[in-house]
């Protein structure tokens, strides 16, 4: 979508969200919590833009239209001319978090810079599932086989949800980087 329209879908979207408020009509917005965790940049700006709109219209929107305006900077930021869809990314990103979360039976540490770099990693890989531009190279696979038995299930778990879900298989280079960033969680 061309800048000026994003712009103009933007503007669009914060009329509405006024008049639904103004008719008392109340849309809860699911995907809050990813936004707020995986988009947490764009989260923050949209947060400021929410209160800047607030002050200035005399409205009160809640939170989750921070989401919403996140949701429309992270579309901004991230397409390169093709359907980019921060909401599905969100899910998908939070779908792979909860696997790793309940398999490693641990609280992963949202401040820690191992939890960033897989948060990072996972935008990144989600993007590439999306636009089937799957890393393909058997070095790093071939390199890390048999040494990270815990984590290689984990990320097997995340493949076969992915293939579950969204009949979709990743590459054994994706499988990798999944287990290198899992076990690096799992030490943390």
């Amino acid at each position: 979508m061309p800048k000026m329209l994003q712009i103009f879908t933007l503007a669009d979207h914060i009329n509405f969200a006024i008049e639904r408020l103004q008719k008392k009509l109340v849309i809860t917005n699911r995907s809050l919590w990813g936004i707020k965790s995986f988009y947490s940049k764009e989260f923050a700006a949209a947060e400021k833009c929410l209160a800047c709109l607030n002050e200035t219209l005399k409205v009160n929107l809640p939170e989750e239209e921070a989401a919403n305006i996140a949701f429309h900077i992270a579309n901004a930021e991230e397409a390169h001319g093709q359907d980019y869809d921060s909401a599905r990314n969100a899910k998908l990103m939070g779908e792979i978090v909860n696997i790793v979360c309940y398999s490693l039976h641990k609280k992963l540490d949202k401040e820690s810079l191992h939890y960033n770099r897989f948060i990072t990693h996972i935008r990144f890989f989600v993007e590439r599932f999306f636009t089937n531009q799957m890393l393909t190279d058997d070095i790093l696979p071939e390199s890390i086989a048999g040494k990270y038995k815990t984590e290689e299930a984990v990320a097997e778990k995340i493949r076969q949800h992915l293939l579950n879900r969204y009949e979709k298989e990743i590459s054994e280079e994706e499988k990798a980087y999944l287990v290198i960033h899992i076990s690096r969680l799992a030490r943390s």
